[in-house]
């Protein structure tokens, strides 16, 4: 399965997928994910841990090696970080779309 197709199931219905664990809880489902892409074909680029997270630390000027969800808790504006995650993927794959 796509990982963009993975995500909006997971927006649609996080607890089904991550239950009540927030945003760490989706950046391990995630991770492993990709682990398992990985697994099953070498070349996968991981852009969510790569790409995504570099856009994230060029967003807010973060350049302290965090991973994505440590740095929407970090620098997020309030609210519920897993709600902003899915905002700034959207955000996010609008601008790698249109670049």
């Amino acid at each position: 399965m796509e990982l963009t197709v993975l995500l909006r199931k997971i927006e649609a219905r996080p607890q089904l997928y991550v239950g009540e664990a927030g945003i760490y809880g989706l950046r391990h489902f995630l991770c492993g994910y990709i682990m398992s892409e990985k697994e099953h074909c070498p070349a996968y680029h991981d852009w969510l841990f790569s790409d995504f997270t570099a856009f994230l630390a060029e967003k807010y000027q973060d350049n302290r090696g965090l991973d994505f969800a440590s740095l929407i808790v970090a620098n997020g504006t309030g609210g519920n970080p897993t709600d902003i995650f899915f905002q700034l993927i959207r955000e996010f794959i609008g601008a790698a779309e249109m670049g």
